[in-house]
């Protein structure tokens, strides 16, 4: 097995080396290839990078700034391993999970995708999953839904801690969408389990990922409102391919997701700009929760704070609860501000 390992990298300087010396780590264990994409660095990152394009099986490609999924298709395209896995330039990887998943992946006779997260349960370490029926709960499970099968962590969404079998994204077209910036890995997933045959799952901790627990409060994207829409009508495209038999239920459940985000990200900064937008999202909100199943997966798979946000928006008055959000909102960033934290998975 020949496995190549794509990192994307911008302004990546601070953190990067210490990501490389762990892949080359990795690389004296395993059979691999190293992809380098950096998309238009302006600080250091490019000189640091020189100091490996010696190195066999290391590449490095120059883009201009187009962002990471353009970076993590080019990476596709210019790969020779049967698999490829991404990791991310700031993040960080454990060598002997990854020697674990190389190992199992053979023995399973090469299935199309390998997912290996420490949220796996117990009773489903090392199981296949080949059948419709299951690969439709697992989908449920990339789309942060728990289920009878598999709770909403199982199957991470991001593309890290994965390996993929390079004919499954080459003959099937599947590619990271450059549409949207927050959710591209979810539809990268969704399509990677739709086309796939058969994939492994493993229980371990092989990725940590830094989380720089600030940084969503903080961006103010003013395409959020389309990117949203964009991502929703994606996801609901999805649902209809699997012939899930409650499709419009989890349809509704990101309809909310996604309306949340709207509101915490974009409009509760300014809410006389966006007080009209606002309005509308909290009675889009309030009319979907009062179908008790919606609700019920809204309760099951929302974190606390997301569920105190909605009860706000849902039970208190338009200008009420849209000044309560942007309390919550502070609250939040003042509590994590400045404060990066590895966590694994």
């Amino acid at each position: 097995m020949y496995l190549s390992i794509i990192v994307p990298t911008y302004n990546s300087e601070k953190y990067l080396s210490r990501t490389l010396q762990l892949i080359l780590g990795l690389n004296k264990k395993v059979n691999c290839e190293i992809i380098v994409v950096d998309d238009g660095s302006t600080d250091g990152t490019r000189c640091l990078l020189d100091q490996y394009q010696h190195l066999s099986n290391f590449y490095v490609f120059y883009n201009q700034h187009s962002g990471v999924s353009n970076s993590r298709n080019f990476g596709i395209k210019k790969a020779n391993g049967d698999y490829l896995t991404f990791i991310d330039s700031d993040d960080l990887i454990n060598i002997k999970a990854f020697e674990k998943m190389v190992n199992q992946t053979s023995m399973a006779d090469n299935p199309d995708i390998v997912a290996c997260s420490k949220s796996v349960r117990k009773e489903n370490n090392n199981r296949i999953v080949n059948s419709e029926v299951e690969k439709n709960k697992l989908l449920l499970s990339n789309l942060y839904i728990s289920n009878d099968e598999f709770n909403g962590e199982e199957y991470i969404s991001g593309p890290v801690s994965k390996f993929y079998k390079k004919s499954l994204l080459y003959d099937n077209n599947i590619s990271f969408p450059i549409e949207v910036d927050n959710g591209e890995d979810l539809l990268f997933n969704c399509k990677a389990i739709l086309c796939s045959k058969k994939i492994l799952l493993i229980k371990d901790e092989a990725y940590y990922y830094q989380q720089n627990s600030d940084s969503l409060m903080n961006k103010r994207d003013l395409k959020m409102k389309s990117k949203n829409e964009f991502l929703l009508h994606e996801i609901k495209n999805y649902l209809k391919k699997s012939s899930l038999p409650d499709e419009e239920l989890y349809f509704e459940y990101w309809a909310i997701r996604l309306e949340l985000t709207n509101i915490i990200r974009l409009y509760c900064y300014d809410s006389h700009q966006y007080f009209l937008e606002f309005k509308t999202a909290v009675r889009r909100i309030r009319k979907i929760m009062k179908n008790k199943r919606v609700s019920k997966i809204v309760y099951v798979n929302l974190s606390r704070r997301q569920i105190q946000v909605i009860q706000f928006l849902c039970f208190t008055p338009s200008m009420v609860s849209i000044y309560l959000v942007r309390i919550i909102c502070q609250i939040m960033q003042s509590s994590k501000r400045h404060n990066k934290t590895l966590r694994s998975i």
